[in-house]
């Protein structure tokens, strides 16, 4: 074969010159001697960071089929830019890919908040076109080879599992599901971790699994970042409101989520899932203001099927409720303030209103005050409490509900409010925490401890059509801002700006630092 055509299907590669302590290899190729950030794989004509620390004196020369140009050195490449690159990474052809490691693995023992939090990222990721290799951490007891619509994590009642296979006989697919499967398109893979979240040991077990992965930037999306955990990391705070009522979690929870000030002092960038979760994490925690960037959750893609009215009324009389009814989706515990709702739901009752209270959510810590209360009140009967349905059946109940009843004490978001709007269905919320921040106008706000505001303010929906019809098409309208590939865009963004004043390279902060207002908000 001629020398020519030899050249044709050659393919980019570098060429090192080495100091005397410069060695290469295969994944770094950087100096022994230099501390400096990882180089990744990019198309030859893109700029180098002005934000990443020196290589010394190592240089690179890059050969194409034909043509020889002479090497690019890092502070050539550095005196080159702008300072509006600051807080970019550097991408040369030939090196591997910033490999960034999201951790999942507590929707394998609760399906919550964070879980939620998870899968509307990850459906958002899934719609970028990314220069970063994103690997979703799993627990190995974790199924999710299937879309959590077909197989979840806590069993469904009877009554809700039949419910379900009515309604999926009558609809028709929806969106995409939320986690990768085996072989799913986009750069979103799945590694499976033996290290279970919030045990004893995670600080010394899960940073050698991680290794082993290479992940090089780990996401705490569950507040808690490893002591030992020494390259980059972002952490997602979700609410701080343990802080100031420890007495709503158990000792264990407690002790694991305690750490959050060390936590968010260790992690490059720190996300706060709303402005009031960030106001929280500036007054009880010790974290630079500028170290945390707001990423506002998103709606769930099971709240974006279309609605097929008849299956849907359907799959809720199959669970044994009537309409009309009020809902409340959470976890069945005092901290959500389910106490003050069952008291309002009694004046509802002692007023005449013929309505139903459903209550959906797994039990939490000492959810046994809450029924102990319940049978107090005489509700038995008239409160029914479904314990966990499936998303596809919780849809159901949205859609159909009268109004959603939100009363929690302390949110660092809110999620059934957005998920109400979503449905079409009027949203009444404590006005305290995050929720107010979610829904702006489109709700009705109501002191968070007074049940007697709560009965006057729920009566109001039920009885005033105008007031309804309003609140409906103001919460259609606010829910649809909240979609997930903004919100992945965004973390994505503070991924990259993480990277740019990870600890690897210290001469970044001050630079990447000056950029970061950008992701901010």
């Amino acid at each position: 074969m001629s020398g020519s055509r030899a050249n044709e299907g050659a393919k980019w590669r570098p060429r090192w010159r080495r100091s005397d302590n410069c060695r290469p290899s295969s994944r770094a190729r950087i100096c022994s001697d230099v501390r400096a950030p990882r180089i990744r794989t990019g198309a030859p004509h893109r700029q180098v960071s002005a934000a990443t620390s020196s290589l010394g004196q190592c240089v690179i020369t890059w050969l194409q089929p034909g043509l020889s140009e002479p090497g690019l050195s890092a502070q050539r490449a550095r005196a080159s830019l702008s300072p509006a690159h600051a807080g970019t990474c550097i991408l040369l052809p030939g090196m591997s890919r910033l490999r960034i490691g999201i951790d999942a693995r507590l929707r394998a023992y609760r399906r919550g908040g964070i879980a939620r939090h998870v899968e509307c990222l990850v459906d958002g990721l899934q719609q970028l076109e990314l220069e970063e290799d994103l690997l979703l951490l799993l627990h190995r007891r974790d199924r999710a080879a299937v879309p959590p619509a077909a197989g979840d994590l806590v069993p469904p009642s009877q009554a809700a599992a039949a419910a379900r296979r009515e309604l999926a006989d009558q609809t028709t697919p929806g969106h995409a599901p939320p986690l990768p499967r085996s072989g799913w398109p986009g750069r979103v893979s799945v590694r499976r971790l033996l290290t279970p979240p919030h045990h004893r040991y995670e600080d010394f077990l899960l940073p050698p699994e991680l290794l082993r992965h290479r992940v090089e930037l780990f996401h705490a999306t569950d507040f808690i970042v490893p002591s030992l955990w020494r390259r980059a990391a972002v952490a997602t705070v979700h609410d701080l409101a343990f802080l100031r009522h420890p007495e709503f979690l158990t000792p264990a929870s407690a002790r694991y989520y305690g750490r959050v000030g060390r936590t968010v002092g260790r992690a490059e960038r720190v996300i706060a899932v709303s402005e009031h979760t960030r106001r929280e994490l500036i007054e009880l925690t010790e974290v630079h203001p500028e170290h945390i960037r707001v990423v506002p959750n998103a709606l769930h893609p099971a709240f974006l099927k279309p609605r097929v009215v008849a299956a849907e009324r359907a799959a809720v009389e199959r669970c044994g409720v009537r309409e009309p009814y009020l809902l409340f989706v959470s976890t069945i515990e005092p901290r959500k303030n389910v106490i003050t709702l069952l008291d309002a739901y009694r004046g509802l009752l002692d007023q005449g209103h013929q309505v139903e209270l459903v209550l959906v959510g797994a039990d939490g810590w000492k959810s046994q005050l809450v029924y102990e209360h319940a049978r107090q009140l005489g509700l038995t009967g008239r409160a029914r409490f479904l314990g966990f349905v499936p998303d596809d059946i919780l849809v159901a109940f949205y859609r159909r509900a009268a109004a959603l009843a939100h009363p929690a004490h302390d949110e660092g978001f809110g999620f059934a409010p957005l998920e109400a709007m979503a449905s079409g269905t009027p949203v009444v919320i404590a006005d305290a925490g995050a929720p107010p921040e979610v829904v702006g106008q489109a709700g009705v706000l109501v002191p968070p401890t007074d049940p007697g505001a709560w009965t006057l303010a729920l009566a109001r929906v039920l009885t005033d059509r105008s007031l309804a019809s309003q609140l409906v098409a103001a919460g259609l309208e606010r829910a649809a801002a909240f979609t997930t590939r903004r919100m992945a865009e965004r973390t994505v963004a503070v991924y990259r700006e993480a990277w740019g004043v990870s600890r690897h390279f210290p001469q970044a902060n001050s630079l990447a630092d000056a950029g970061a207002g950008s992701v901010a908000g």
